[in-house]
């Protein structure tokens, strides 16, 4: 139906918190903090040795819940998204086999891919001697017979929406959006869109993402984007506290059940949050860092509030992309001020990224989900960490405890490598 408003029906969370909408939510209430020393590989090597990492329990909680063929066929990260999906569901109510299959669609964020099972396998090129000692023909067969048949499927990033589709035979449009620590973001806006034009009535939407590997805290570390404090990790990352050191990776999905209102309201499903708008856009300005004016930030979050008929003074609460790193909170403060003005001062604003890390292509799937709920129970979740305020980021920071505060409008923002920005805006039913 032309002009359906998209809402939140069902939520799926997973983090170094835990598995399951429920106890992230906790966590994140009692203010928790998800980032401890990496066990899944070995990090003695590396500067940061600390992430974000998949809770203990995740590869048997896959096994227990995935069918074993499936969980062969694929890498983690898809196993990652497909229980982030099953806890969705079970949260919406929904029983998608009684809904028309090529109405419901998948759109979910990612920036690697299997990059871990990547990494698995040139490992084991490294350490096939026999393989090093042949030449020419016999070398070739002894490197092909090293890697199994899925490999470039296990790789490939649309595998995880892909398998869902499989999983759940269902026919709707299916892709992943690949704009790094924007992507969840701007997969549910497209879901939104799709939506609001009448293309389908039921979306499985956000972000799933595993980069806690040894390339990807490398990569981070060149960058010099990651915190130092390998000694105490769940003090590691700090948005907008003066002290900060760089951010922490994190491994996770935040998924969510997206439906026409009109189909919600029908099945009599609860509904967290309306979705009202939404933006994007690209900075123009540096893959590595943002415009330190803010104004590409501050240009998504208008566009935003003006795509959602919201003026500034409405919005209540921001979940902010709040990397704790030097760049970013800057602009991002920046960017408020110049958004909200005199309301800023009054704006509560908080980054779940300082206890659950920097989740890359499932953040803003992970943070839009905790800002649906924020705005269901009347709780802010709080930025820890928060211990000296930076003069250059006076905005209204929830501080280290969460707060209780009837709010009605929020917005979520996502900036990402690159310049590009995300902002979503939500209201309470």
């Amino acid at each position: 139906m032309e002009g359906s408003t998209p809402v939140i029906t069902g939520i799926g969370l997973i983090s170094g918190l835990g598995i399951g909408k429920d106890i992230n939510w906790q966590g994140m209430v009692e203010g928790r903090s998800g980032i401890r020393p990496i066990t899944r590989f070995d990090a003695s090597r590396l500067l940061t040795r600390i992430a974000g990492e998949l809770p203990d329990d995740f590869d048997e909680t896959a096994r227990k819940h995935i069918r074993r063929i499936t969980l062969q066929r694929t890498a983690p990260f898809t196993h990652l998204a497909l229980l982030g999906t099953l806890d969705a569901l079970g949260d919406s109510g929904i029983d998608l086999k009684t809904e028309d299959p090529e109405r419901v669609g998948v759109v979910l964020g990612n920036c690697m891919g299997g990059l871990g099972y990547l990494e698995s396998i040139f490992r084991d090129f490294s350490n096939d001697r026999e393989g090093q000692a042949a030449i020419g023909n016999a070398k070739a067969r002894a490197i092909s017979d090293r890697v199994e048949s899925l490999f470039a499927l296990k790789c490939m990033q649309n595998a995880m929406t892909a398998q869902i589709g499989i999983d759940h035979k269902i026919r709707g449009p299916n892709m992943v959006i690949s704009t790094a620590c924007a992507a969840g973001g701007m997969a549910a806006e497209i879901a939104a869109e799709y939506i609001r034009r009448g293309v389908g009535d039921i979306f499985i939407t956000g972000g799933s993402e595993i980069f806690v590997t040894e390339s990807g805290v490398i990569g981070f570390s060149k960058l010099t984007a990651l915190s130092l404090r390998n000694g105490e990790p769940d003090k590691a990352v700090r948005p907008f506290d003066k002290n900060r050191d760089g951010t922490i990776l994190g491994d996770g999905a935040g998924i969510m059940i997206m439906e026409s209102e009109e189909h919600a309201r029908k099945r009599g499903a609860r509904v967290y949050a309306k979705v009202l708008g939404y933006a994007n856009n690209c900075e123009g300005y540096s893959l590595a860092t943002p415009n330190p004016s803010g104004e590409g930030m501050a240009s998504v979050m208008s566009q935003a509030l003006r795509n959602a008929r919201v003026s500034p003074d409405q919005v209540d609460y921001l979940s902010a992309h709040g990397t704790g790193t030097l760049h970013n909170d800057r602009a991002e403060s920046a960017g408020i001020k110049i958004v909200f003005k005199d309301h800023a001062k009054k704006l509560l604003v908080s980054s779940q990224k300082s206890m659950i890390g920097h989740t890359i292509g499932a953040a803003g799937g992970i943070e839009l989900a905790v800002t649906a709920l924020s705005l269901w129970t009347g709780i802010i979740t709080p930025n820890i960490n928060y211990e000296t305020p930076d003069p250059a980021c006076d905005i209204n920071v929830v501080a280290n405890e969460s707060v209780e505060r009837k709010i009605r409008i929020a917005a979520s923002n996502s900036f990402a490598l690159g310049g590009h920005n995300s902002c979503v805006i939500l209201q309470k039913v």
